[in-house]
Protein backbone atom coordinates (compact mmCIF):
# COMPACT_ATOMS: atom_id res chain seq x y z
CA UNK A 1 0.00 0.00 0.00
CA UNK A 2 1.82 2.66 -1.37
CA UNK A 3 1.50 6.15 0.70
CA UNK A 4 2.11 9.21 -0.87
CA UNK A 5 1.63 12.19 1.56
CA UNK A 6 0.01 12.78 4.74
CA UNK A 7 -1.13 16.14 5.76
CA UNK A 8 -2.64 17.07 8.89
CA UNK A 9 -4.33 20.20 9.49
CA UNK A 10 -2.80 23.17 11.19
CA UNK A 11 -5.64 25.34 12.40
CA UNK A 12 -9.66 24.94 12.30
CA UNK A 13 -11.23 25.42 9.20
CA UNK A 14 -15.07 26.29 8.52
CA UNK A 15 -15.47 25.51 5.46
CA UNK A 16 -13.07 23.62 2.76
CA UNK A 17 -14.14 24.50 -0.99
CA UNK A 18 -14.74 21.83 -3.79
CA UNK A 19 -11.87 19.84 -4.99
CA UNK A 20 -10.47 16.30 -6.30
CA UNK A 21 -7.04 14.72 -5.97
CA UNK A 22 -5.70 12.39 -8.52
CA UNK A 23 -5.33 9.72 -5.62
CA UNK A 24 -7.35 8.02 -3.27
CA UNK A 25 -7.71 10.02 -0.38
CA UNK A 26 -8.21 8.80 3.53
CA UNK A 27 -9.80 11.21 5.80
CA UNK A 28 -9.92 11.09 9.45
CA UNK A 29 -11.65 14.21 11.50
CA UNK A 30 -9.31 14.88 14.53
CA UNK A 31 -11.84 17.71 15.86
CA UNK A 32 -15.04 19.10 15.08
CA UNK A 33 -18.73 18.14 13.88
CA UNK A 34 -19.84 18.77 10.51
CA UNK A 35 -21.06 17.44 7.23
CA UNK A 36 -18.79 16.35 3.74
CA UNK A 37 -20.51 16.64 0.33
CA UNK A 38 -18.62 13.97 -1.21
CA UNK A 39 -20.02 13.71 -4.94
CA UNK A 40 -22.90 15.00 -4.46
CA UNK A 41 -23.92 13.33 -1.49
CA UNK A 42 -23.65 14.59 2.39
CA UNK A 43 -21.95 12.44 4.79
CA UNK A 44 -21.75 13.80 8.31
CA UNK A 45 -18.06 13.62 10.55
CA UNK A 46 -17.51 14.17 14.08
CA UNK A 47 -13.81 13.00 15.97
CA UNK A 48 -12.48 9.56 14.95
CA UNK A 49 -14.95 9.25 11.67
CA UNK A 50 -13.11 7.88 8.57
CA UNK A 51 -13.95 8.16 5.01
CA UNK A 52 -12.20 7.25 1.84
CA UNK A 53 -12.93 8.80 -1.51
CA UNK A 54 -11.87 7.77 -4.77
CA UNK A 55 -9.54 9.73 -6.89
CA UNK A 56 -10.98 12.54 -9.09
CA UNK A 57 -14.10 12.94 -6.99
CA UNK A 58 -15.18 16.29 -6.29
CA UNK A 59 -15.94 17.20 -2.24
CA UNK A 60 -15.72 19.71 0.33
CA UNK A 61 -16.00 19.86 3.73
CA UNK A 62 -18.30 22.31 6.12
CA UNK A 63 -18.82 22.76 10.31
CA UNK A 64 -20.38 25.44 12.36
CA UNK A 65 -17.85 25.74 14.91
CA UNK A 66 -14.89 24.84 12.74
CA UNK A 67 -13.17 21.67 12.62
CA UNK A 68 -9.44 19.88 11.97
CA UNK A 69 -8.56 16.43 10.12
CA UNK A 70 -5.55 14.48 8.79
CA UNK A 71 -5.65 13.00 5.09
CA UNK A 72 -3.25 10.02 3.84
CA UNK A 73 -3.06 9.85 0.13
CA UNK A 74 -2.82 6.52 -1.27
CA UNK A 75 -1.64 5.75 -4.72
CA UNK A 76 -2.87 1.63 -5.06
CA UNK A 77 -6.06 1.74 -2.26
CA UNK A 78 -8.61 -0.90 -2.83
CA UNK A 79 -12.29 -0.39 -2.17
CA UNK A 80 -13.40 -2.80 0.39
CA UNK A 81 -16.74 -3.73 -1.12
CA UNK A 82 -19.28 -2.24 -3.53
CA UNK A 83 -19.28 1.26 -1.54
CA UNK A 84 -17.81 4.12 -3.89
CA UNK A 85 -17.48 5.79 -0.71
CA UNK A 86 -16.14 4.02 2.35
CA UNK A 87 -17.00 5.00 6.18
CA UNK A 88 -15.99 4.02 9.14
CA UNK A 89 -15.06 4.96 12.86
CA UNK A 90 -12.01 5.01 14.79
CA UNK A 91 -11.63 2.30 17.85
CA UNK A 92 -12.07 3.47 21.27
CA UNK A 93 -8.07 3.31 21.90
CA UNK A 94 -7.94 5.54 18.63
CA UNK A 95 -5.39 2.85 16.17
CA UNK A 96 -6.06 4.41 13.04
CA UNK A 97 -5.12 7.45 14.63
CA UNK A 98 -2.17 6.62 16.27
CA UNK A 99 -0.83 5.11 13.08
CA UNK A 100 -1.20 8.18 11.14
CA UNK A 101 0.53 10.65 13.11
CA UNK A 102 2.81 7.88 13.15
CA UNK A 103 3.17 7.77 8.97
CA UNK A 104 3.29 11.67 9.21
CA UNK A 105 6.44 11.66 11.49
CA UNK A 106 8.40 8.90 9.42
CA UNK A 107 7.75 10.88 6.23
CA UNK A 108 8.09 14.64 7.92
CA UNK A 109 11.72 13.86 9.94
CA UNK A 110 12.85 11.31 6.71
CA UNK A 111 13.68 8.80 8.79
CA UNK A 112 15.98 5.76 7.29
CA UNK A 113 13.85 3.80 5.00
CA UNK A 114 10.57 6.12 5.30
CA UNK A 115 8.90 5.03 2.33
CA UNK A 116 9.13 1.46 3.39
CA UNK A 117 8.25 2.97 7.12
CA UNK A 118 4.93 4.60 5.64
CA UNK A 119 4.15 2.26 3.23
CA UNK A 120 4.08 -0.46 6.02
CA UNK A 121 2.35 1.58 8.44
CA UNK A 122 -0.55 2.04 5.58
CA UNK A 123 -0.73 -1.79 4.79
CA UNK A 124 -1.79 -1.40 8.70
CA UNK A 125 -4.25 1.33 8.40
CA UNK A 126 -5.88 -1.04 5.42
CA UNK A 127 -6.21 -3.72 7.42
CA UNK A 128 -7.36 -2.06 10.54
CA UNK A 129 -10.33 -0.92 7.70
CA UNK A 130 -10.82 -4.17 6.91
CA UNK A 131 -11.26 -5.71 10.22
CA UNK A 132 -13.83 -3.08 10.35
CA UNK A 133 -15.48 -4.01 7.25
CA UNK A 134 -19.45 -5.03 6.51
CA UNK A 135 -20.94 -6.67 9.32
CA UNK A 136 -17.60 -6.90 11.41
CA UNK A 137 -17.60 -2.91 12.33
CA UNK A 138 -19.83 -2.01 14.96
CA UNK A 139 -19.05 1.75 14.80
CA UNK A 140 -20.35 2.06 18.50
CA UNK A 141 -17.17 4.44 19.66
CA UNK A 142 -19.20 7.45 19.24
CA UNK A 143 -21.89 6.02 21.02
CA UNK A 144 -19.30 5.09 23.83
CA UNK A 145 -17.33 8.96 23.91
CA UNK A 146 -21.65 9.88 24.17
CA UNK A 147 -21.87 7.36 27.52
CA UNK A 148 -18.86 9.08 28.65
CA UNK A 149 -20.29 12.92 27.95
CA UNK A 150 -23.50 11.78 29.69
CA UNK A 151 -21.61 10.77 32.92
CA UNK A 152 -19.58 13.46 33.14
CA UNK A 153 -22.87 15.78 33.19
CA UNK A 154 -25.08 13.66 35.91
CA UNK A 155 -24.83 16.28 38.14
CA UNK A 156 -25.05 19.06 35.21
CA UNK A 157 -28.85 20.68 35.72
CA UNK A 158 -27.92 23.02 32.82
CA UNK A 159 -26.88 19.91 30.72
CA UNK A 160 -29.40 19.87 27.61
CA UNK A 161 -29.28 16.23 25.88
CA UNK A 162 -31.33 17.06 22.50
CA UNK A 163 -28.47 20.29 22.13
CA UNK A 164 -25.66 17.25 22.96
CA UNK A 165 -26.92 14.27 20.37
CA UNK A 166 -27.20 17.50 17.65
CA UNK A 167 -23.90 17.99 18.61
CA UNK A 168 -22.56 14.51 17.60
CA UNK A 169 -23.27 15.41 13.92
CA UNK A 170 -25.71 12.89 13.14
CA UNK A 171 -29.46 13.30 12.49
CA UNK A 172 -31.38 12.60 15.85
CA UNK A 173 -33.49 9.45 14.67
CA UNK A 174 -30.41 7.60 13.58
CA UNK A 175 -28.65 8.74 16.60
CA UNK A 176 -31.36 7.50 18.36
CA UNK A 177 -31.86 3.93 16.32
CA UNK A 178 -27.83 3.30 17.12
CA UNK A 179 -27.72 4.02 21.02
CA UNK A 180 -30.72 2.08 21.61
CA UNK A 181 -29.26 -1.04 19.95
CA UNK A 182 -26.33 -0.56 21.84
CA UNK A 183 -27.61 0.18 25.17
CA UNK A 184 -31.12 -1.08 24.77
CA UNK A 185 -32.68 1.91 25.81
CA UNK A 186 -33.26 5.46 24.68
CA UNK A 187 -30.58 8.20 25.25
CA UNK A 188 -33.36 9.84 27.43
CA UNK A 189 -34.10 7.05 29.40
CA UNK A 190 -30.23 5.75 29.86
CA UNK A 191 -29.01 9.57 30.95
CA UNK A 192 -32.25 9.39 33.61
CA UNK A 193 -31.23 5.81 34.69
CA UNK A 194 -27.62 7.41 35.55
CA UNK A 195 -29.00 10.34 37.67
CA UNK A 196 -31.22 8.04 39.35
CA UNK A 197 -28.45 5.68 40.19
CA UNK A 198 -26.82 8.72 41.45
CA UNK A 199 -29.17 10.11 43.52
CA UNK A 200 -29.64 6.94 45.73
CA UNK A 201 -26.02 6.42 46.06
CA UNK A 202 -26.10 10.37 47.66
CA UNK A 203 -29.42 9.58 49.31
CA UNK A 204 -27.42 6.15 50.55
CA UNK A 205 -25.29 8.20 52.07
CA UNK A 206 -25.70 11.29 53.13
CA UNK A 207 -29.40 11.33 53.98
CA UNK A 208 -28.66 12.50 57.02
CA UNK A 209 -26.59 15.28 55.57
CA UNK A 210 -28.68 16.97 52.68
CA UNK A 211 -32.26 17.30 51.74
CA UNK A 212 -34.32 15.16 48.79
CA UNK A 213 -34.02 18.33 46.92
CA UNK A 214 -30.53 19.21 47.83
CA UNK A 215 -30.41 15.54 46.47
CA UNK A 216 -32.25 15.99 43.64
CA UNK A 217 -30.21 19.18 42.67
CA UNK A 218 -27.11 17.37 43.02
CA UNK A 219 -28.67 14.87 40.53
CA UNK A 220 -28.67 17.24 37.64
CA UNK A 221 -32.88 17.93 38.29
CA UNK A 222 -33.88 21.63 37.83
CA UNK A 223 -37.61 20.97 39.43
CA UNK A 224 -37.20 18.27 42.71
CA UNK A 225 -41.11 17.68 42.21
CA UNK A 226 -39.95 16.17 38.41
CA UNK A 227 -37.34 14.64 40.03
CA UNK A 228 -39.59 12.50 42.89
CA UNK A 229 -41.73 11.73 39.66
CA UNK A 230 -38.93 10.10 37.58
CA UNK A 231 -37.20 8.29 40.72
CA UNK A 232 -40.57 6.70 41.62
CA UNK A 233 -41.05 5.54 37.79
CA UNK A 234 -37.83 4.05 37.84
CA UNK A 235 -37.63 2.52 41.76
CA UNK A 236 -42.13 2.16 42.33
CA UNK A 237 -41.19 3.98 45.38
CA UNK A 238 -40.68 7.84 46.27
CA UNK A 239 -37.40 9.17 47.62
CA UNK A 240 -38.88 9.51 50.66
CA UNK A 241 -39.86 6.03 51.16
CA UNK A 242 -36.31 5.74 49.48
CA UNK A 243 -34.67 6.91 52.80
CA UNK A 244 -37.28 5.62 55.50
CA UNK A 245 -36.04 2.25 53.47
CA UNK A 246 -32.31 2.97 53.84
CA UNK A 247 -33.02 3.83 57.60
CA UNK A 248 -34.80 1.06 58.53
CA UNK A 249 -31.82 -0.71 56.83
CA UNK A 250 -29.48 0.88 59.22
CA UNK A 251 -31.12 0.35 62.43
CA UNK A 252 -31.75 -3.16 61.59
CA UNK A 253 -27.78 -3.67 60.53
CA UNK A 254 -26.51 -1.66 63.65
CA UNK A 255 -29.14 -2.08 66.34
CA UNK A 256 -29.98 1.67 66.47
CA UNK A 257 -33.16 2.30 68.73
CA UNK A 258 -36.37 2.50 65.95
CA UNK A 259 -37.76 5.68 68.10
CA UNK A 260 -33.70 7.27 66.90
CA UNK A 261 -34.45 10.67 65.17
CA UNK A 262 -31.97 11.43 62.56
CA UNK A 263 -32.57 15.02 62.86
CA UNK A 264 -32.59 15.76 66.27
CA UNK A 265 -29.26 17.97 66.73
Amino acid sequence: MQVIFVNKAARKFHHFPTHSHPNWEVILTTEGHGSQMIDGKAYPFYPGKIVYIPPNTPHCSNSEDGFTDACVFFRDFTPLDKRKIGEFCDDSDGNFLYLVNLTYDVLQKNVPNAQALANALGDAMYQLLISWNGENQKNTTFIESFQNLLIQNISNVHFDLSKAIDDTGFCKGYFRRVFREVTGQSPVKYFNGLRIEYAKRQLAQYHSVFTIREVSAFSGFKDPYHFSKVFKKYENISPTEYVELIKKQEIRKIGIPEDFDYNKE
